[in-house]
């Protein structure tokens, strides 16, 4: 160790009192920088944790997928895993809403239970395909009193209008004309009761409750849901993704995913995009996707990021002020010795590099 550092040392230790107090400074405007910084993270998190809660984890969802098809959206680059619902058939029940006649019973496996925020009020998640889990609002919208415990049995069937082939899913409505064609006969076991699931899975104009029932994975056959989850990596590029899996360009994405008016020839090139698309019903959970690749595009997370901005700026500010005059204080005491260093050859560059050295080791 040189002369000039191990002058610097015996400085400091001689000067106790103002060492300590500028150490206690700058760990104060370290902690408070930090603290801010980790308050707005943990806001963003929980906004994360929130929508996996309400809504599900996953980034996109593909309707009414052929099952051959399954295995080629996996091998897409950047998708992490596939979560599968099915759908097991309509079955009218005494619902007093004309509008929502019909239970709709869906087979999850055990991951996507998991995964699709099944959110129980009461009993527990279904074990087997004979166990059910009802909504809530079949008895507040459909004012069907359902109990834990009860077993219900279903006439199941696909819904259809005009002809057979034209099957109705949950993203029709219920029309007057349609007809269900009874398919099979079970009976469930009610062993839960769960708030009613998020719209992605059952939409605002759905004509059937949702009843979910635990199924095996060789019942994925014939058309599914699959919801989509991205990987770390790759979730930046949703819309490239999203546009391969589509097999459409990726500005046609990218113009839809806009909240801005599209003019009219950008309205046009992207219906006709989309009306070449290899799902046509097809959907992004984009408030999640940029809670987790650009949370400051979000208009609910605007405010908070300025806020956040200013606080650490004033921290910052009010801390370069009172460090720096505890440096200045002692840089002044020290004038005559850094003249003294000076005359006997010290070059400004050593001394300069003497006060960083006492403020690295602060």
């Amino acid at each position: 160790m040189n002369l000039l550092n191990k002058l610097t040392i015996k400085n400091l230790l001689l000067n106790k009192r103002r060492t300590i107090v500028t150490i206690i400074g700058i760990m104060l405007s370290v902690a408070l920088i930090t603290a801010v910084a980790s308050v707005y993270n943990s806001g963003i998190e929980s906004l994360k944790k929130f929508e996996i809660h309400e809504v599900g984890n996953y980034h996109m969802i593909f309707y009414n997928v052929d099952s051959n098809n399954i295995e080629e959206i996996k091998n897409y680059r950047g998708v992490e895993e596939v979560l599968l619902t099915k759908s097991l058939g309509y079955a009218k029940v005494d619902s007093q809403n004309d509008g929502k006649p019909y239970a709709h019973v869906i087979g999850y496996d055990k991951n996507t239970m998991n995964n699709l925020s099944i959110q129980l009020v009461e009993g527990r998640l279904p074990e087997n395909d004979n166990e059910v889990v009802i909504p809530t609002h079949l008895k507040t919208n459909g004012r069907l009193k359902l109990n834990v415990g009860d077993d219900i049995t279903l006439d199941l069937g696909t819904r259809t209008y005009m002809d057979e082939g034209n099957i109705l899913t949950q993203q029709n409505e219920y029309t007057e004309g349609e007809v269900l064609n009874i398919k099979e006969t079970k009976t469930y076991k009610i062993v839960g009761i769960a708030e009613r699931p998020a719209n992605k899975v059952e939409p605002f104009m759905a004509p059937g409750y949702s009843f979910i029932t635990l199924v095996k994975d060789n019942v994925f056959n014939g058309k599914v849901d699959v919801y989509v989850k991205l990987d770390k990596k790759n979730i930046k590029d949703y819309l490239k993704i999203f546009a391969n899996i589509e097999g459409i360009e990726e500005r046609a994405v990218e113009l839809s995913a806009k909240s801005e008016i599209l003019s009219d020839d950008e309205e046009k090139y992207v219906e006709n995009e989309f009306n070449k698309a290899k799902y046509p019903l097809a959907d992004m959970n984009i408030y999640l996707i940029k809670l987790e690749t650009d949370p400051l595009g979000l208009s609910s997370m605007g405010g908070i990021s300025y806020v956040a901005a200013v606080v650490i700026i004033i921290i910052i500010v009010t801390s370069v002020f009172c460090i720096k005059n505890s440096f200045d204080i002692s840089i002044t005491e020290k004038i005559r010795q850094y003249g003294m260093l000076r005359s006997i050859g010290s070059t400004k560059k050593q001394i300069r590099k003497n006060v960083f050295y006492e403020a690295t080791i602060l």
